[in-house]
C-alpha cells in the first residue's frame, strides 16, 4: 500500500508540472501572437488637474457625478469631470460655475441616451469629443478647450 500511495503522488505531482507547463506555454503563444496584452482594456487616464500649464485655466467645480444607462438594468456610470479654457477668463469662469447644474443635466442626458456597449463602442475620446460639443453649444462667452475626466467607471 505504501508503494501505491507514493506512486499516486508522483503521479500528481507529475499531473502539476504538466498543468503548470501548459498554462505557461499557451500565455507564451498568447503574448506572442499579439492576442493578449497586459491593460488592453484598460484606461488611460487624464492627467491631473494641476498638471496644466500657466496659459490654461483648469474648471473643477463637478464632483463625482453618478448616472445610468438606458440598459435593461439600467448600469450606474460614474465620471468626474473638469474642463480646461483660456487662462484669465474670468467671465467664462463665472457662465461655467452659473450652468454647472445645466451642465449636469448635458451629461445625464447623454449617458441615459446610450448602453454600456453604445458607449465602450464610441470609446472615451468620442464621448468628450460630443460632450464639449454640446457645452460649447450652450456656452455664450466662451468655449472650453478640452474636457477630461479623472474619473470614468461601469459599475456591472
Amino acid at each position: 500500500m505504501n508503494t501505491k500511495a507514493a506512486q499516486l503522488q508522483k503521479l500528481l505531482v507529475f499531473s502539476l508540472f504538466v498543468i503548470i507547463g501548459l498554462m505557461l506555454i499557451i500565455t507564451i503563444i498568447a503574448f506572442a501572437s499579439g492576442k493578449a496584452s497586459l491593460g488592453k482594456n484598460m484606461r488611460k487616464a487624464d492627467p491631473s488637474p494641476d498638471q496644466f500649464t500657466s496659459d490654461e485655466a483648469v474648471f473643477t467645480g463637478f464632483q463625482q457625478l453618478r448616472f445610468a444607462t438606458s440598459d435593461n438594468p439600467p448600469v450606474p456610470v460614474i465620471i468626474t469631470p473638469y474642463f480646461t479654457y483660456q487662462n484669465g477668463d474670468t467671465e467664462l469662469n463665472e457662465e461655467l460655475n452659473m450652468k454647472m447644474r445645466h451642465f449636469r443635466t448635458v451629461f445625464s442626458d447623454y449617458f441615459s441616451a446610450h448602453t454600456q456597449q453604445e458607449l465602450l463602442e464610441l470609446g472615451e475620446q468620442t464621448i468628450k469629443a460630443e460632450l464639449t460639443e454640446q457645452i460649447n453649444s450652450e456656452l455664450v462667452l466662451g468655449k472650453i478647450k478640452n474636457l477630461y475626466f479623472s474619473e470614468y467607471i461601469f459599475l456591472n
